[in-house]
């Protein structure tokens, strides 16, 4: 993608292409779309001075300290101005430190002040020749925002990779070196299939270097003009072709309004289609029909606009009129107008019996019907789909689903024997642990409601003692406290005492110890996973245990997270005061500690919670980007996190996002003011999260009166429902680690 900015490079090179991306499109998620959640239970947070604070304050133990600690503290949580405040305050010779000037250097290429970064960084891989490879990276970033530009260009091309050569060409187009520019660009554009954002960039830069006379400034103008996602660049393309003779086709005008479409972008779209529309020759009247409604569809706030379009297009006829009726029908559930849906997918299913689509169709109805309580109507559809009733012809849902569907209406049908030899069925055929486990859950209340607790008893107890700690066991402890069954230890007894174990001494290897005293944290990090080998081969025997904790010493995760994968899974099912603490500690760690603390405690939300709801979105990964354009720890859409901070009367730049501080404070500000929503409740507060709070509010108000573990499965979106159990096993896992049995979350059996 072309912006007006230039492309950064060096450090975390590809992080600002995905901002300008994430800027320049509004994505939301239909379902799950992106959103974020609060409170713990029954707390009443109201606005205070505190939570309007800026988003990067000094923490209270910065507060009267001596400069070089203020300095530390500053860019140890990527308070770059502040760092540079600070810094001011020291002395020369602590200036002219090589670390001071490396977190110096690091801070001013963050504030894009590039030219106090290439001064700082001067010759500092003489002083620092461990960090020889790192300063030149950073100074290489410099050199291409305020050259020498050719000497930028040439470093470069040198590294070869596709984004390496187009911040090449970049260097050198600053630099006056045009010719040199064109190749690099044209050898980015020559090696094989670039990223979308990468390649509109790309395409960007040549057309800019391009004469008129060439062909390729035609086809880039062209390829823009149909494809870019930047609506400045789409303008300047457009500008161009018609310069240079050229006008998007009918069909390109409708390839256009498909790529606006997939941006949710649907009144841009609709006005392509109509330029399509105006065009000789005009395409067919069904293209324009199913263009007009996939826009509507995907813009997935005006379902009610798709599915009169489909509709349109289904009473025209041809070879989609089944798929076109479908998406009508779908479209009505998606806008909330189940019972409009209902008769959209009876018409489907009677006017195409032979289609796929009806039994997709037959699928629906019955799923309507289980939500809206005609029990003995969602069982029938369910036993039809699984081919045991009349006229079964299978379903085009996977098979676990419709399976999963066909026990959960036995069971709301109070058919209770049936109910429980169907979820004792899905129990045996799942395929993770977790499946299975929630599953017997379902199992035994089918089981106590036929009248055999002691079946369901020991059903429940299984649960605990297979899946300690997770979202089942949760459930099935809860059940035994309900039904007066004796309650099963969550954990296996601790097998050691820390007291007992031999002391494992860890420090960070060198050059990691000298980035993570001056506080650059996440450099050490970095610098660490290069020496893994070295420190595990200094404790043998304990080497997984030895990396977590030299991980912990950075107070960042993101690497600790995947070393953790290595951690026994038997030690996770001890007690964590005694020998398995590190590896609790290495697969539920505690980074941006001082962050988390405060955005906890400012929003009144429950301990563990943001980090629980952290661990699942970005595996603590403070700048990764998702494909819906969800940024940083807590994974915030920048149009939510602007949303959240104008409330809140919070500063806030997109840029900021990947910072810890920001993201965090504004991820746990939404966290609170959907548990204001949600009654505080940590479960429905996750799912609003993740699929928004209209879908959590409109579900919770149909299941009022459901059993949880019901509620949970009734989830209509997949990766929600996913989402809402894991997050609560973390925040189970947080929670037992800090106090024991009191820090486990409450859940409530009855919605």
């Amino acid at each position: 993608m072309s912006t007006d900015r230039p492309l950064a490079i060096g450090w975390r090179q590809g992080r600002w292409l995905a901002l300008a991306c994430v800027a320049l499109v509004a994505c939301h998620r239909e379902g799950p779309e992106k959103a974020r959640d609060s409170g713990p239970e029954g707390a009443a947070v109201t606005d205070s001075a505190a939570s309007a604070r800026p988003v990067e304050p000094a923490s209270d133990a910065d507060v009267g300290a001596d400069p070089a600690t203020r300095f530390r503290e500053a860019v140890r949580h990527a308070r770059w101005e502040e760092a540079e405040a600070a810094a001011a305050r020291l002395d020369a010779a602590e200036q002219a430190a090589p670390d001071v000037r490396l977190a110096r250097a690091r801070g001013a290429l963050e504030r894009a002040d590039y030219t106090q970064a290439s001064a700082l960084l001067a010759s500092l891989e003489q002083a620092l020749p461990l960090l020889d490879a790192r300063i030149k990276g950073l100074r290489l970033q410099a050199m291409a925002e305020v050259g020498p530009f050719d000497a930028a260009g040439e470093a470069f091309l040198r590294r070869g990779t596709p984004r390496d050569l187009l911040a090449a060409a970049r260097a050198f187009e600053r630099g006056g070196a045009h010719a040199r520019a064109r190749q690099a660009v044209d050898r980015a554009l020559t090696r094989g299939k670039l990223p979308r954002a990468l390649e509109e960039e790309a395409r960007a830069l040549r057309l800019g270097l391009c004469r008129d006379d060439e062909p390729t400034a035609l086809e880039d103008a062209r390829w823009l003009s149909i494809h870019a996602a930047s609506p400045p660049e789409v303008e300047r393309a457009l500008a161009r072709l018609s310069k240079l003779g050229g006008a998007l086709s009918p069909g390109e005008w409708l390839a256009r309004a498909s790529a606006l479409a997939d941006q949710q972008r649907p009144d841009e779209a609709l006005k392509a289609i109509a330029r399509a529309a105006a065009g000789k020759p005009a395409p067919g009247e069904d293209a324009l029909c199913h263009a007009r409604a996939e826009a509507l569809y995907k813009a997935k706030s005006r379902y009610t606009e798709a599915a009169a379009a489909y509709g349109a297009c289904e009473r025209r006829g041809g070879a989609r009129a089944a798929e076109d009726a479908f998406l009508a029908a779908r479209a009505l559930s998606r806008a909330d107008r189940d019972r409009e849906a209902e008769a959209a997918m009876r018409h489907v299913r009677e006017r195409y019996p032979g289609s796929p689509f009806a039994s997709q169709a037959r699928f629906h109805l019955g799923r309507i019907a289980l939500l809206h309580g005609d029990h003995a109507a969602a069982v029938r559809a369910f036993d039809e789909l699984s081919g045991e009733g009349r006229g079964g012809k299978g379903s085009a849902q996977p098979r676990g689903e419709t399976a999963r569907y066909r026990a959960l209406a036995h069971l709301a049908a109070r058919d209770y024997p049936g109910a429980r030899r169907l979820f004792e069925a899905l129990a045996d055929d799942a395929d993770t642990a977790d499946l299975r486990a929630r599953a017997k859950n379902l199992a035994a209340l089918a089981a106590l409601r036929d009248g055999d607790r002691t079946h369901a008893v020991a059903r429940w107890t299984e649960v605990v003692r297979s899946r300690p700690l997770s979202f089942a066991a949760l459930v099935a402890q809860a059940r035994l406290a309900e039904a007066k069954a004796p309650p099963v230890p969550w954990l296996e007894p601790a097998s050691g005492t820390p007291s007992s174990l031999a002391a494992l001494s860890v420090a960070l290897p060198a050059p990691a110890d000298l980035l993570h005293a001056v506080g650059l944290d996440d450099d050490a990090e970095d610098e660490l996973r290069s020496r893994e080998a070295f420190v595990e081969s200094a404790h043998p025997g304990r080497g997984v245990q030895a990396l977590c904790a030299a991980y912990a010493l950075t107070g960042r995760a993101r690497r600790m997270h995947q070393v953790a994968l290595r951690v026994p899974s038997s030690l996770l099912g001890e007690s964590p005061e005694g020998r398995a603490r590190w590896a609790w500690e290495c697969a539920f760690p505690r980074p941006f500690a001082v962050e988390v603390t405060e955005a906890e405690r400012a929003n009144g939300l429950g301990a563990g919670f943001v980090h629980a709801i952290m661990r699942q979105e970005s595996g603590f990964d403070p700048e990764v980007v998702s494909p819906a354009r969800a940024v940083g720890l807590m994974q915030l859409l920048p149009e939510t996190a602007r949303a959240v901070a104008e409330r809140g009367k919070l500063p806030h730049e997109d840029a900021w996002l990947t910072r810890p501080g920001p993201n965090i404070t504004l991820g746990a500000r939404y966290l609170r003011e959907l548990g204001e929503k949600l009654d505080g409740d940590p479960l429905r507060v996750a799912g609003a999260y993740n699929a928004g709070p209209e879908a959590m509010t409109r579900w919770q108000e149909r299941a009022k009166g459901a059993d949880l573990e019901v509620f949970v499965e009734s989830i209509p979106y997949l990766e929600t429902r996913g989402y809402v159990v894991r997050v609560m096993d973390n925040l189970a896992r947080y929670g037992f680690a800090s106090a024991g049995e009191a820090g486990l979350p409450k859940v409530r059996l009855t919605l």
